[in-house]
């Protein structure tokens, strides 16, 4: 069935193509998805072949050049996150990071059991997380690491949950037994139900760490996820996608702007 035809537009209005070659159907697919976000309400059309996808879209002279701006940025950043540099690391710029995974974790708290799950991560340029993880192993520590969170004592404070949490992954022992083996050892203290660290929060944590780096294994908690070989065939590897918007109305800028440099923040969770 062919696309709709386009309303006229103001003659101010201008047209502007713009063609990106990504080979993996899952990358693929995030960047449509995402690149819908940025475009808006602007009439677009979308057609893919293969690896090649092709996007057309209309709008004012600024509102154009700032979608192709971060269409562009876009595209690099999913690169990144999905294609490993030559020393086997993964960057996922923030943004990105918390449109990949639905329920992202407090960055300090997701860096250290990534790390505890055996892969290597930091934080880089205030702005990016560097790991050697792939994003499916990245899922699935995630939603393990959520998990675990959900089942820490509740009236604890957040810092606290996120510590026991952590070692709970780590050993597949209880919260419980976690704050028993942190207070025998100085690491934490209780007071009417309520622990407290006893030691700087990195030092509490490196502590412990040593306490059971010889003791317990990592352990292997994380549950079963789809990954991207089942997503292979669910791209789009041809065809044309229309969206043309209903009211009319020109949008003055997209809804995410991908050019900033936003520090990462600390998340609730």
């Amino acid at each position: 069935m062919p696309p709709k035809k386009r309303k006229k537009k103001s003659r101010y209005l201008q047209t502007r193509r713009l063609f990106f070659n990504i080979s993996d159907s899952f990358e693929k697919q995030q960047f449509l998805d995402l690149a819908m976000e940025i475009i808006g309400n602007c009439d677009v059309t979308i057609e893919t072949r293969l690896e090649r996808i092709s996007i057309e879209f209309q709008g004012n002279p600024g509102q154009i050049d700032k979608i192709q701006n971060d269409l562009i940025i876009l595209e690099k950043q999913l690169s990144k996150a999905f294609n490993s540099d030559i020393k086997g690391f993964y960057t996922y710029e923030h943004k990105i990071l918390n449109k990949l995974l639905s329920n992202q974790l407090q960055i300090k708290y997701f860096v250290r059991v990534i790390k505890i799950n055996g892969y290597e991560a930091n934080i880089e340029n205030s702005n990016s997380l560097l790991t050697n993880a792939p994003f499916d192993e990245l899922k699935k520590i995630n939603q393990s690491a959520a998990q675990s969170l959900n089942f820490a004592p509740i009236m604890q404070n957040k810092d606290i949950r996120r510590f026991l949490s952590t070692f709970s992954m780590k050993t597949g022992k209880d919260h419980s037994d976690i704050a028993r083996l942190a207070v025998d050892n100085n690491i934490i203290s209780e007071r009417d139900s309520i622990y407290h660290f006893s030691l700087d929060i990195d030092e509490a944590y490196n502590k412990l760490e040593n306490k059971l780096r010889k003791d317990f294994p990592i352990s292997s908690t994380m549950e079963d996820t789809v990954s991207k070989e089942q997503f292979k065939g669910l791209g789009f590897d041809g065809g044309k996608i229309v969206f043309i918007s209903k009211d009319g109305k020109e949008q003055d800028q997209s809804p995410y702007d991908w050019s900033e440099n936003n520090d990462i923040e600390e998340n609730s969770e």
